[in-house]
């Protein structure tokens, strides 16, 4: 009995080859579809999902009129530390805008992507080397880190252990400036501290150290810290104790007001920078949906009309077998 259905299913199959191959073909892509959009929404939505402290870090930025900047100036962030026993850590992050950044070693390596930590950032966002602490001794103050991937093109295998740090020429072979390289950087998850060089130190801040750049400032603050006062408390620190300095009160976010957006939001909807790769994720996730709620039903409207016919051809055949029997009875 199988052995027949599957011959009718398969002679129906080939009588209708067309629409058939076209329909199978139609699931067969929109199972294709939904999966590699499931894969790529996974992935946009995991960046940094593995830190322990997840939800517990946040940007601290800077709102004004509207308009938003995580630009903030570099004292912010030890003065956060200073004055509230909430914040566990708070550091600092500069991205590095290079467009090729030439390390001279055992190949050229143009560094693509770089950036400048302090160390409560490289804590925070669990930056590690796989040659062990970042820091090696008391008069360590730098702790620079290239990826695994240039290390190795960079570097002799022997050397790879890094027992000592190693320096190499940079920008120019014959410039005579150095880059002191600690280490490999420890392979992490998806993060949105990803970079070929990590530069890991200790930084000025505007006033004291006459420190002109601004910096993304991040905290990690203790289990039910309250955000909403946190975040007024820090907005008045910042109005009474930085806004004022000479090197910020020039900024057009001088009389700005402070606000704190979570780790969760930063890689697809920012508050300042823009929601589009949310948007994408949503479109792309409706679409794959649709295209496989489609493509199933028209799969499942073939199959019905198959089963229809194939209804009709049982009956056809018991009729005939009821003809035969009564042929032989009468006969």
């Amino acid at each position: 009995m199988i052995k027949n259905d599957w011959k009718i299913a398969w002679r129906n199959l080939w009588k209708n080859k067309t629409f058939s191959i076209l329909n199978i073909l139609g699931l067969t892509l929109g199972f294709t579809g939904f999966i590699l959009s499931y894969q790529y929404i996974n992935r946009e939505t995991s960046y940094d999902k593995w830190n322990p402290n997840y939800d517990k870090i946040y940007q601290i930025g800077l709102e004004s009129d509207g308009a938003f900047t995580q630009e903030t100036p570099p004292s912010l962030a030890p003065l956060i530390k200073e004055n509230f026993p909430e914040v566990e850590l708070a550091g600092r992050r500069l991205i590095y805008p290079y467009g090729g950044y030439p390390i001279f070693g055992e190949t050229t390596v143009y560094m693509k992507t770089a950036a400048l930590l302090d160390s409560s950032a490289a804590e925070i966002f669990q930056v590690k080397s796989q040659n062990g602490p970042l820091f090696k001794s008391k008069d360590q103050k730098e702790a620079t880190l290239v990826n695994e991937r240039d290390a190795k093109l960079l570097f002799k295998p022997g050397d790879l252990a890094f027992n000592e740090p190693k320096k190499l020429p940079m920008l120019a072979v014959n410039s005579g400036m150095e880059e002191t390289i600690y280490g490999i950087i420890q392979e992490r998850k998806m993060s949105m501290i990803d970079y070929d060089f990590i530069f890991i130190k200790e930084i000025g801040d505007e006033k004291a150290d006459g420190n002109p750049f601004t910096y993304q400032t991040f905290i990690q603050v203790k289990e039910n810290a309250n955000i909403e006062a946190l975040q007024e408390k820090i907005n008045n620190l910042y109005q009474n104790k930085i806004a004022n300095n000479d090197r910020v009160r020039s900024s057009a976010f001088a009389k700005g007001s402070i606000y704190i957006d979570p780790l969760a939001n930063l890689h697809l909807q920012p508050k300042a920078g823009s929601n589009t790769p949310y948007l994408i994720v949503w479109i792309i996730g409706i679409l794959s949906t649709i295209i496989l709620v489609l493509a199933s039903a028209n799969f499942a409207n073939m199959i019905m009309a198959q089963a229809d016919q194939r209804v009709k051809e049982l009956a056809i055949k018991k009729s005939w077998e009821a003809v035969g029997l009564l042929l032989s009875v009468n006969c």
